[in-house]
């Protein structure tokens, strides 16, 4: 074969190779644009939308995969059936209770909390930190250790499932709980926001090598779950669909104008992230309160902590900012219910 021949099969392979990626490139933005279309005429006009359950598909690997991170009792489950919504893809987490493996697109842990473990490895690609106040985190907490009888390993963990989101323990129970481990827990709370702000800061003062060798620890976004868990969708929401829905994260996540209806539909169904708590005979979240001590000691540590991420290398910091902000409400909020329990017992 003649230098002229080689170099024309060459041309021919090549335009042949490019011709069967445009094809396939325009076939897949077809579906896409077709699914799209499907979903906002559909909705459009019933303005409705249902759930349906989400696939187990193992994501590719130019798909970008995101941790889900907060301290327990943060309202994980919620968040993660909105993210399971938007992008019709299973969840998984970091103890496998759901069976759905580590091969997931999106991944929920308490890491560095004790009842996290760091099971993914480097599977995933970046990370929503969400936090919720821990005058509410807290209870809400004792009520998951309530429900898995206070179990320490997998095994009872995994054979107490059954009970989750099903029961709430009575005042008295929560009170000596809550005197026995309030100053654990809060470090705990602490510990846990500054491991992921921090580069992997550990209690010891230590870093973890994982924020080097995994994974980005710093969030790409913080969810403040008090904000987020509201009957109609407010910004925290639309943070997640603007980390998920860019070209880089290749990831399909449904048409903008069905967003908000699909929020709805996760939020009002209700055994999704509440079950049938509301039906127990235990206490409800309100009559779960701390003393104006412990309340005291609550404020002092969220201003400490406003303080450390308002300065230094965190003062122009988007993200950080944020979470001075989430964290200026959570002194307010606090703040008022300790001049009420500090008057009440005067």
């Amino acid at each position: 074969m003649t230098a002229t021949n080689k170099r024309f099969m060459t041309i021919i392979t090549i335009a042949g190779l490019y011709f069967c990626m445009v094809n396939v490139n325009i076939k897949r933005r077809a579906r896409l644009i077709e699914e799209e279309r499907r979903l906002a005429t559909w909705v459009e006009a019933d303005e409705k939308c249902y759930l349906t359950p989400a696939a187990k598909v193992v994501p590719g690997p130019d798909t970008k995969k995101t941790l889900l991170t907060s301290y327990p009792g943060s309202g994980k489950r919620f968040t993660l059936n909105v993210i399971e919504a938007l992008t019709d893809h299973s969840a998984g987490d970091d103890h496998n209770f759901s069976g759905n493996g580590e091969g997931v697109l999106h991944l929920k842990t308490g890491f560095p909390h004790r009842d996290g473990i760091w099971s993914w490895g480097a599977a995933m690609d970046q990370v929503i930190l969400l936090v919720r106040n821990p005058r509410w985190a807290l209870p809400a907490y004792h009520n998951l250790r309530f429900e898995l009888d206070f179990s320490d390993n997998w095994s009872e963990s995994y054979t107490r499932i059954p009970f989750v989101m099903t029961q709430r323990p009575d005042v008295g129970t929560w009170r000596e709980w809550r005197d026995a481990h309030f100053e654990e827990e809060m470090k705990g709370w602490e510990d846990h926001i500054a491991f992921w702000m921090e580069g992997g800061l550990l209690w010891d003062g230590s870093k973890s090598p994982h924020c080097d060798e995994d994974i980005e620890c710093y969030p790409k976004t913080i969810l403040d779950f008090d904000r987020f868990f509201q009957e109609n969708p407010a910004k925290e929401y639309f943070k997640i669909g603007a980390l998920l829905d860019v070209p880089e994260s290749n990831i399909e996540v449904i048409n903008k104008r069905a967003r908000a209806c699909i929020f709805d539909a996760v939020f009002t169904d209700k055994t999704l992230h509440h079950g049938n708590r509301a039906q127990s005979d235990g206490a409800s979240p309100a009559y779960k309160q701390f003393t104006a001590p412990q309340l005291d000691s609550m404020v002092k540590m969220l201003e400490d902590m406003k303080t450390k991420y308002s300065s230094g290398i965190f003062e122009e910091d988007p993200v950080a900012q944020d979470l001075v902000k989430i964290l200026t409400e959570y002194i307010d909020q606090d703040f008022a219910e300790f001049q009420y329990e500090d008057e009440a017992t005067a």
